[in-house]
């Protein structure tokens, strides 16, 4: 059985610690792959920032996963920050055996996860077929009709493949 470890702060806020074996985390890894869908693999590879997300099976997550981990750039917390992301608080109660809540007060204070790539992430989960549309028209004049194409051809992958092909923050900040 898993155990949660916390670290009191002197503002009261608890702390996920990092204090599993790699072992235990390449289980973890395992187990949490077997339980997510194509759709989430997909889009836990972009939020790590994974530039190969074309492949998006379990297999291939569980891959990157471990070799990161051997790596020493993921640990404990950005499992949970991970998972959470994802939405995936069944998971997180699972393996980490920690709330929707506790993981809020946890990423309060420490993000493993790029902002930004969190925030289009987010985004396309909530952009509808009519709202992508729209966001093409307005992009028609800075991006290639190549690239315009390709977002109609992938438009099943809940469009998060049309942040993966525009994923220019200066585009968006102009």
């Amino acid at each position: 059985m898993q155990t949660r470890v916390f670290a009191e702060e002197p503002d009261g806020v608890r702390l996920l610690m990092s204090s599993m074996a790699n072992g235990q985390l390449y289980q973890m890894i395992n187990r949490i792959c077997e339980d997510l869908s194509s759709g989430e693999c997909r889009r836990l590879l972009y939020l790590c920032g994974s530039l190969d997300t074309d492949r998006c099976g379990s297999a291939h997550v569980r891959e990157v996963l471990n070799s990161w981990l051997s790596r020493g750039q993921v640990d404990q917390l950005y499992l949970v920050e991970l998972l959470f992301r994802l939405r995936r608080f069944d998971l997180l109660k699972k393996e980490f055996h920690i709330s929707k809540q506790e993981v809020d007060g946890i990423l309060g204070q420490n993000r493993a996860l790029s902002e930004y790539r969190v925030l289009m992430s987010d985004v396309s989960e909530d952009m509808g077929t009519e709202d992508l549309e729209s966001l093409k028209f307005l992009l028609s004049g800075s991006l290639s009709r190549e690239r315009l194409t390709r977002v109609k051809v992938k438009a099943s992958f809940r469009h998060l493949t049309f942040y993966l092909i525009t994923d220019k923050p200066d585009l968006i900040m102009s």
